[in-house]
This record gives structure tokens, sequence and C-alpha cells, in this order.
């Protein structure tokens, strides 16, 4: 009975040692040295720069070694740089690589009599199962509690119905009109959201109507792409971040919170995402190595119009007009930067805090070190969004669906780009790693692409859906 109690212990123990998926040191050096371009993700599934993929198969339980080495491998004596189907290290960790079989179902290598190291060991339980994926019957043990079987369990895609949007909208389907799609779109998808339905729409363009819908429990607050791979989704009335896997269209985690989150905005060189919680007054900081929560920020009032730049954060308390601004690197020190009606939109560049009201039609600059004011100055009609690109500032007037291009050094007007006449200009979004943005108009149910270096309009892109925020990605590769 004793040795009963203490077997169902020690599983008890490896299960749980690999909810986190944290690799093992030795094991981590190992693949780093193999390959300096690998991807550790954070479920602990290796990605080599070919896209190749190795499931962590953990062990129970686990051999104390000096020196990393691998043991066995299948085919037998393929080192490591020759990406065998099977290794097996001497610690008794195993990665098993996904192929793909001759009816092209993604696998792992089959044998006819597996090695304990094999049968014994456990995926991690939080992975993000490869769509597809089959796992012979004669090792499944190691799905431990992932159920691969029904991956539609897991799986958000849902087809585009445009009844969604007949409920409170006129929906009529446009008749196409060729457009030519500008290289900075080439192998891109966008991820709308409208602000009618709860599903997320998955466009590639330059079609107009989308591929497929990510079907989300209640309409999305706020959404932003995590280097290509997962989208951050807050929605009303839930208590938790989504992280949506854009490989595999399925929500991989929910990283919960004891509050309604909100506005995402991401420090993207240190890996975080800054998350607000307007209802408790705190920031929440995310690891998005790991995609788990690390910390929570205290903050004064009612938090929105976040945004992030230079180690600063800053946003507008709601119910007081406050403006503050957060210094990351003193340890979250606040600063009160004054009382500012009506802010629509903040944007920061070169210690110049910018400020907008849509209700005047004002833009602001202030001296954030010495609190004083730069200057106030007419803007465009109903401010909704500013963007920030070099040396300036791309601020979009919904009223007239124009945007406003401001030289920041002095804060001159260079030009107006005016879009199509009739719409309603929502977001400013840039193409990460060139030199447009994207504008999104909910009201002509369409986008516009505008350089920033000529400032001038490129083209537009009509839709089949209203269209009130885009992100953009790259297309994923398929494993």
């Amino acid at each position: 009975m004793r040795k009963i109690l203490f077997l169902l212990l020690a599983v008890f123990c490896v299960s749980n040692s690999v909810l986190a998926a944290k690799l093992p040191a030795e094991i981590v050096e190992f693949i780093n040295k193999s390959y300096p371009g690998a991807e550790i993700r954070f479920d602990g599934v290796i990605i080599l720069p070919d896209n190749t993929t190795y499931l962590p198969l953990y062990p129970a339980p686990a051999k104390d070694i000096e020196v990393l080495e691998v043991k066995t491998s299948y085919p037998a004596n393929t080192p490591f740089y020759k990406k065998p189907d099977i290794v097996i290290f001497n610690n008794d960790f195993a990665l098993l690589k996904v192929i793909t079989d001759k009816r092209g179902k993604k696998t792992v290598l089959k044998l006819d009599n597996p090695p304990a190291e094999i049968r014994n060991g456990l995926l991690p339980q939080d992975m993000l199962v490869p769509q597809g994926l089959v796992i012979p019957d004669n090792i499944k043990g190691i799905m431990g509690n992932l159920n691969i079987q029904t991956q539609e369990d897991r799986f958000i895609k849902v087809e585009h119905d445009k009844n969604d949007f007949t409920k409170t909208i006129s929906y009529q389907k446009q008749v196409p009109t060729p457009v030519p799609l500008i290289p900075a779109l080439k192998d891109k998808l966008l991820f709308i959201s409208t602000c009618y339905s709860k599903n997320i729409q998955v466009v590639t363009p330059p079609n107009m109507d989308p591929d497929y819908a990510l079907s989300q429990r209640s309409i999305p607050i706020d959404m932003e792409i995590v280097d290509n791979k997962y989208l951050l989704v807050t929605s009303y009335e839930k208590t938790f971040l989504n992280v949506v896997s854009i490989a595999d269209s399925s929500v991989i985690k929910q990283i919960e919170f004891t509050t309604q989150p909100t506005e995402i905005v991401l420090d993207r060189a240190k890996n975080i995402a800054y998350v607000a919680s307007p209802e408790a007054s705190c920031i929440y900081v995310v690891n998005l190595k790991n995609m788990s929560l690390t910390q929570k920020i205290k903050v004064n009032g009612y938090c929105e119009k976040l945004i992030i730049a230079d180690n600063l954060i800053f946003y507008v308390d709601k119910n007081s007009a406050e403006v503050w601004g957060i210094d990351i690197s003193n340890n979250y020190l606040m600063k009160d930067i004054g009382n500012v009606p009506n802010v629509s939109k903040l944007a920061y560049t070169n210690g110049k805090l910018y400020l907008t009201s849509r209700t005047r039609d004002k833009l602001a600059c202030i001296d954030y070190e010495t609190l004083s004011a730069v200057g106030e100055y007419e803007t465009v009609k109903k401010p909704n969004d500013m963007f920030i690109y070099k040396d300036k500032l791309f601020v979009l007037g919904s009223e007239d669906n124009v945007v406003r291009v401001i030289n920041t050094t002095d804060n001159s007007l260079i030009t107006d780009i005016q879009l199509n006449a009739g719409g309603f200009g929502t977001t400013i979004r840039p193409i990460e790693g060139t030199d447009y943005i994207i504008v999104s108009d909910i009201k002509r149910s369409e986008f516009s692409v505008i350089d920033m270096n000529s400032n001038k309009l490129v083209n537009t892109y009509s839709m089949n859906i209203p269209v009130m925020d885009i992100q953009i990605s790259k297309k994923p590769q398929t494993l």
C-alpha cells in the first residue's frame, strides 16, 4: 500500500513539474549551443530556425547527471545538427520531432518497441498542441491530461458570418474593385475588431471578406500582436487576457486577473505587456516569455488612454481628468502631470508629451521634465488617435477623416493627408518593419495605408465588414 501511495505521489509531482513547462537549464544550454537562433517557446516547445519543431518529453523521474549528453537517437547515431526524429539524453529527458506522415498528418515517429524513456515520459501539460497532431497508440500515455484527439475543444476558428453585423447595421456586400496589393501587406494577416461582434475577423489582404473569424466570449476591448505568433485580447465583462496562437487559431492560455482588464501596451524590447484595469486602479504586468502575471502596479484613479515610450507609462484618470506619468526604471515612481479635460489620446517623444482634446479640437504639448507648457495648437476636428514616427506626429481627425502631420522639433504643420470623404477614422496602427501605417474606418468599412516618409496616402482597401481596429501579423509558417 505504501508503495502504491509513493508511486502516485511521484506521478503527481512529475505532472505538476511540467505544468509550467520550464526546460532544465542544461537542455536550454544544449539547444542554444546547437541552434543559436532556436526559439524555446513558453510552453516548452522548441522551434529551430528552419521551423523544425520538437516536443519536450519530461522523464519520471529525472536522473542526476554531471554533463548532459545524447544517450540515444532515432535514427541511431544521428547527431542533433542532422535533426533526428527522437533524441534521448542521459538524464532521460527526450525530444520528439513533429513529422508529417504519408497521409499528410502531423505526428511523431512510431516505434514498434518504444524505450522506457518515451513510454514513461510526459508532455508539458500547458503545451500548445500542433493542430491536427496524432500521437501513436503505443505511447499515448505521454499525453497526460492533454486531450489531443479533441483539439477542436480549444479551436476557436469559426466561419465568418455576415449575419453578425446585420443585427446592428446595414450590411451591403460591395462589388470587389481591384486595388494593387502593396509589398508591405504581402504575406500578412489582418485581425479586425468591429465593435458589433464578439468575433475577431481574420483577413488576408486584399480580400474584402474575412477568411474566418476567431470566436471570443465577449466583444473585444483591445488586442495586440506579440512576435507575429500570439494575439493578446481583452474583452468586456471578462477578467482574463486571452492568449491566441496565430498559427493554430487556438486560445493557448487565459491569464486570469482579479478585475476586468482593458487596454494593452507592449514593451517589446523587454517582452512585457502592461494591461490596465481601471476599476481596480492598477496596471497588471505580464511576462510575454512565459505568458504569466508577474506584478500588479497600484495607480491613482480610473486609468485609461495608456501609452508606453522611453521607459515611461502615461495614462489619464477618467474620473478626475488628471494625467499621470510612471517611471518604469525608477520603481514605477508616479508623476502628476496636471489636469487636462477630455483627453482623447496621448503621445510622447523626445521629452515632450502630446495630448489631444476631442471636444476642443486642440493639441497640447508639455515638457515632461519641467511640466511647463510648450504650446497649445488648433488641430483636426475630433482628434481620435496619434502616432509618433521619427520627428513626425500623425494626428487622426475623425470628423473630416484627415491625418495631420506635425514636425515634433518645432510643432509646425507639415501637411494634411485627406482620406475618403464621409468616413470616420478610428485607429492608427503601424505595419511593423515598414514605414507604413494603417488607418481604420468604421463608417466606410475600409482601411487606408499611409507612407510616413512621403506623407502620402498609398492605397485604400474596402472591406465587407466594419473596421474598428486592426492588428497586423505576418502569416504563420505551418508546423
